[in-house]
Order: C-alpha cells, then sequence, then structure tokens
C-alpha cells in the first residue's frame, strides 16, 4: 500500500477523444434525471410514509391520497431504477473512455450486467458507484490516491458509498424479512419496530444516494472543465 497521485487533473494518457471533449447532451440529461428522480422518490416515499403514520395515529385514511402516493412512488421508482442503472454505466464507460481512467475495480458491462444476476447485485453496484466517486475526485481535484493494488484506489470520502450500499442492503434485509414473518406476527410491536427500521433504511439509503450523485456530477463537471483546458 502506498500513497501516490498518479492521475492530475490535466493529465489524460489514454483517453480518447470520440464524442467531444465536452460532455454530451445525453450524459447532462442523465445527470440531471437521476438527482431529480432521486429527489421525487425521496419525497414521494417520506410522504407516504408520514401519511400512514397519520392514518396509523388518527384512524381516519383517504383511500385516494393512499392510492395516489403509491402509484406515483412506483411510477417515480420505475424511472429512477432504469435512468440509475444508465447513468452509472454510461458515467463509468466515459471515465476510462474520456478521462483515462484505468484503474477501474470492475468493467463498465460486467457491472451493467451485475444489476439483474442474483448475488452480483449484492456487490457490484457499489464497486461500480465507488469507481465513479473515486475515478472523478482523483481527475477533478487531483487528490492523492492511496493505492492498494493494481485496480485498487482509495481517497478521502469514498466510505460514504460503502455506506450507502450498507443502508441499502439493510432497506432490502428488512422487505424481505417483513414480508416473511407478515403473516405470522401480525400487528405485533415487532412488526412495528420492522416497519420503522426497513422506512428509516430506505430513507437514509435515498439521502445517501442524491448526497452521493450529486457530488459525482459535481466532479464530473469539474473534470470536463479540466479536460477542455488540457
Amino acid at each position: 500500500m502506498k500513497n501516490e497521485n498518479p492521475y492530475s487533473p490535466t493529465e489524460f494518457a489514454g483517453a480518447s477523444d470520440a464524442g467531444g471533449l465536452a460532455r454530451s447532451a445525453f450524459e447532462l440529461f442523465l445527470d440531471r434525471a437521476t438527482l431529480t428522480l432521486l429527489i421525487v422518490y425521496g419525497s414521494l416515499t417520506a410522504l407516504d410514509i408520514g401519511y400512514l403514520l397519520l392514518v396509523s395515529y388518527t384512524g381516519n385514511g383517504d383511500s385516494y391520497i393512499t392510492s395516489a402516493l403509491t402509484l406515483g412512488g412506483v411510477i417515480s421508482l420505475l424511472l429512477l431504477a432504469v435512468v440509475f442503472i444508465v447513468w452509472s454505466f454510461v458515467s463509468h464507460r466515459n471515465l476510462k473512455k474520456k478521462f483515462g481512467f484505468d484503474r477501474l475495480s470492475v468493467w463498465s458491462g460486467v457491472a451493467f450486467f451485475g444489476y439483474f444476476v442474483p448475488l452480483l447485485n449484492l456487490v457490484l453496484p457499489q464497486e461500480l458507484i465507488s469507481d465513479l466517486y473515486i475515478g472523478y475526485k482523483i481527475r477533478s481535484t487531483g487528490s492523492s490516491a492511496q493505492i492498494m493494488g493494481k485496480n485498487r484506489v482509495r481517497v478521502s470520502g469514498a466510505w460514504i458509498v460503502l455506506l450507502w450500499w450498507l443502508s441499502f442492503l439493510l432497506f432490502v434485509g428488512a422487505v424481505l424479512l417483513f414480508y416473511l414473518t407478515v403473516s405470522d406476527a401480525g400487528g405485533s410491536a415487532g412488526m412495528y419496530a420492522l416497519f420503522v427500521l426497513r422506512e428509516a433504511a430506505r430513507l437514509v439509503s435515498l439521502a445517501l444516494a442524491a448526497y452521493i450523485v450529486m457530488e459525482i456530477n459535481r466532479m464530473k463537471r469539474e473534470a470536463y472543465r479540466h479536460r477542455l483546458a488540457a
């Protein structure tokens, strides 16, 4: 393990000029759409949780409000899933193609299909987003990198990606446990606690995801500015 800075913001050995030096309109759309959908889905999730708690406390609810929040959540989640996967793939591919960053822990194509392959999707998405955070931070600021091996690099602040992924896995685990035990536990205090854990993990993972995407997009803009100036 050693500390080096092999990637200054203006060194783009191995980078390709294919597609131009600046971000394409499609990349710009993906950057904005991903963050927007995270905020929209997170807001609808918070409203849905708040409304469920209100109904639970008062005993009165409106089926139209419940249906609207559910429908909005489902639509925004489906859109978010598609856009997030495409955004992460395109950003990861361009990290090597346009910025010559070759210390990637996973190949873009493998990581893309890793979203859909059981067991692999427990690991590869986090590796993919870690590559984005680390690569664009180095390319945007020339931050000192800690070389861990041939394709392993660490930079300060990258721990937040792991925290996000752990909170997401906690949410998934709580969802599975909730629906596996709901018929046995009924309306017990344990089920209520599991519900709270599930929704808290979901809100935390969404908040962290929004922050990470915002940071990656910001660092990406800086990296493109350096690339244009190189």
